[in-house]
């Protein structure tokens, strides 16, 4: 059975086969979702609780792996201390350059003499001399430190040489309480890597003494170290039955725009034999162009690739012009449309380029004097809209283009840029084809494939 049906669908039967298979995806899509979010509706306790404990446990393990780093470089740290102080050839500079490795540059690492003086330290220092002791835990307890800027996931230990107790400090950045706005400033902040990640508005208190929060819409729980002691509270607002929804009609339009497009592409494939049976190039030409404008109206019109990208590069703030209803609303549809001119405009002009190469005839003739103006009014627009394009770009964003001129421009300058180019090019390549045009116009609608 299976044989007969994949005979039949030979050649460009199997493009139609595939057409229709997407468009079946399409209804199917159409129909779950539907369902999905009845369902989220009606056992909404119960789906509430699994995506709360679910939460927790992600964040859990997340700070366990946080906590596992500085406690394996705490093993490591005490492990070569006690290598370079039973060393024969000791010398003090070892000291200095255990501490200093590049690998563990990402940690404050800190030695601590018996008479508990601070003897060896790297840049990034944590805990000051005078703020290491009282000591705040129990020796090898992990727990917040923090400096009133930074605070620091710490541990402490001690390594016995020779009836000597050295004290050991490893510490890592795991929150700033600040923001510099510059290119120098690195964020690091465990509170905004797990809210992104988790997608939940999550804050962090870094006491141990903290309290669960009094709002029903927030759930809390503590932070425990390896030791089972708590060190901290994380609190995230509980997910709602609106956003779980919108987050299913997301997924189901994402997957909805993806397979449209592709029905598109198929569709195109399909017809190939039939477009290459024909003989008219000036025919075959505008074809191609109407596909493509097709193409890219429609993949404009479902929001691919928009529904799946983010940042600077689909922010309206950037750049956004009402030309053609929106059709470059932002730098990525932008780019996507430059990109299609560009194919269209190699298109149009490898097509006069061959076309000039062809005999020259004064059959026709009524016909250039018709189109000869036509295409000069044709290339003062493409220069006259040319010129409010680029206009746009400038006055259409909140990009400012000439106040830091640097060598490299900063990415979303650099898009830009690279978006007028395209744009120059497309339109610069018609006009090339409009000149090869002018002198030879009196037979361009006639012309086939066998002249």
């Amino acid at each position: 059975m299976f044989k007969k049906l994949f005979k039949k669908l030979k050649g460009d039967r199997k493009y139609f086969a595939i057409v229709f298979s997407i468009l079946i995806l399409i209804i199917i899509s159409g129909i779950i979702s539907p369902l999905i979010i009845n369902y989220q509706r009606s056992n909404w306790d119960s789906e509430l609780t699994s995506k709360i404990s679910k939460i927790e446990n992600s964040i859990k393990q997340s700070f366990n792996e946080r906590e596992t780093r500085v406690l394996q470089t705490r093993d490591w740290l005490k492990q070569k201390l006690s290598e370079t102080f039973k060393s024969e050839t000791y010398q003090y500079k070892e000291l200095i350059e255990l501490v200093n490795d590049v690998d563990k540059k990402n940690y404050s690492l800190e030695i601590i003499a018996p008479n508990g003086k601070l003897i060896a330290w790297n840049e990034n220092i944590a805990i000051p001399q005078g703020d290491i002791f009282p000591l705040e835990y129990d020796i090898g307890e992990t727990y917040f430190h923090s400096t009133g800027l930074v605070i620091f996931l710490t541990t402490m230990d001690t390594v016995l040489i020779q009836n000597d107790v050295f004290y050991l400090i490893v510490s890592e950045k795991i929150e700033k309480s600040y923001i510099i706005q510059n290119e120098y400033y690195v964020d690091e902040s465990f509170t905004n890597d797990i809210s992104e990640k988790f997608l939940v508005h999550c804050f962090i208190d870094f006491d141990p003494f903290a309290a669960p929060r009094k709002d029903g819409r927030i759930y809390s729980f503590n932070l425990i170290n390896y030791k089972g002691t708590k060190i901290g509270q994380v609190s995230f607002y509980k997910p709602t039955l609106n956003v779980t929804i919108n987050s299913i009609r997301d997924i189901t339009t994402k997957i909805q725009s993806s397979l449209v497009v592709l029905a598109c592409i198929f569709i195109g494939i399909s017809f190939r034999k039939e477009f290459l049976k024909i003989k008219q190039k000036t025919l075959k030409l505008i074809l191609i162009v109407i596909y493509l404008s097709g193409f890219r109206v429609l993949i404009f019109l479902v929001d691919f690739p928009s529904l799946f990208l983010s940042g600077p590069i689909v922010d309206p703030a950037n750049f956004s012009s009402t030309f053609a209803w929106g059709l470059v609303k932002s730098p990525i549809e932008f780019f996507i449309t430059n990109l299609f001119l560009i194919i269209i405009g190699l298109l149009v002009f490898r097509y006069t380029f061959l076309y000039s190469k062809t005999e020259n005839t004064n059959r026709w003739w009524f016909l250039k004097i018709l189109v000869t103006p036509g295409l000069l009014i044709g290339f003062l627009y493409l220069i006259r809209g040319l010129s409010a394009s680029i206009k746009s770009v400038i006055f259409d964003s909140t990009i400012r283009y000439f106040r830091d001129p640097t060598p490299l421009p900063n990415p979303d300058i650099l898009f830009m840029n690279l978006n007028v180019l395209m744009l120059g090019l497309s339109v610069l390549l018609i006009m090339v084809a409009f000149s090869l045009l002018m002198p030879k116009s009196s037979k361009i609608l006639f012309w086939t494939s066998d002249e």
